[in-house]
């Protein structure tokens, strides 16, 4: 059973930024800080915790992702006494990727495999036959439906107005399913590769892609953090941040939903 810290519900935090709203030239913006909750998780943290309820001690936990997941990374934080096992391509996060995958290295219960796409997928499903007692996640280490964010939205909507415009990194989509059952205007920005972001705006309005190298976003991530003292890994809200460049001028009210774990502070610092 998980222990009474963790189950219990995780809180919402909302932050007004002021030094943000005057970097992208918006009236105002209100973060949800999700990079605080509990095991340096950021949104990872809420998304699994119904894992909590699942996954039996001593359970070995699958994933099929990127080389440096931000799921595997939180379920090694949230079961430290479970192996993770992490079959992971790669993924073009420039510095960031080669930081976390050093970050991984150090966790003794995160175990990664590097290969192909096909050979991963492979040893992915080799597994999941050798071992029906494991405990494997969706490819992307999605889960079914996203209940932990449905709630939290309905914690934010107590408290903003509903003119805010919500904007929120889509990876899986999830995140961004859960806020528009809440809020009339939810942008979603794309991070993922060329076919899957094809395939998710086929699958989802009023998704964006800002045509940004990763490299510009490592360095609009850098150049925020020194302006104002927020720190954003480059990957998901350096994406964020690069849609706001070009759209937020204007935007009386912005809702950004901070995604990234705790450990981008660290990623900066040592930068």
């Amino acid at each position: 059973m998980p222990s009474p810290e963790k189950s219990h519900s995780l809180p919402v935090t909302l932050e007004e930024a002021p030094r943000l709203a005057d970097y992208f030239h918006a009236g105002r913006i209100t973060l949800v800080r999700e990079d605080l909750l509990p095991d340096g998780g950021g949104k990872k943290r809420r998304s699994l915790s119904p894992l909590l309820e699942r996954i039996r001690p001593g359970q070995r936990i699958h994933v099929f992702s990127y080389d440096s997941s931000h799921t595997a990374y939180t379920l090694a934080r949230l079961f430290p006494d479970q192996e993770i096992m992490l079959y992971g391509k790669a993924f073009p996060g420039g510095g960031y990727r080669q930081y976390l995958i050093r970050v991984f290295s150090g966790l003794n219960n995160l175990h990664l495999r590097h290969g192909s796409l096909v050979r991963l997928a492979c040893q992915f499903q080799g597994a999941r036959r050798r071992h029906p007692e494991d405990y494997f996640l969706s490819p992307g280490g999605a889960l079914p439906r996203d209940t932990a964010y449905e709630a939290a939205a309905r914690e934010v909507r107590s408290s903003l107005d509903q003119e805010a415009c919500h904007v929120v990194p889509v990876a899986s989509g999830n995140l961004l399913d859960a806020l528009r059952t809440q809020f009339p205007r939810v942008v979603g920005v794309l991070t993922q590769p060329t076919a899957i972001r094809l395939w998710m705006k086929l699958q989802r309005p009023a998704v964006f892609y800002p045509r940004i190298s990763i490299e510009a976003r490592e360095t609009l991530v850098r150049d925020v953090y020194r302006k104002t003292g927020y720190a954003f890994d480059p990957v998901f809200m350096g994406s964020v941040l690069a849609h706001l460049l070009q759209r937020s001028s204007g935007e009386s009210h912005l809702c950004l939903w901070v995604t990234c774990p705790s450990l981008v502070q660290d990623y900066h610092r040592t930068r």
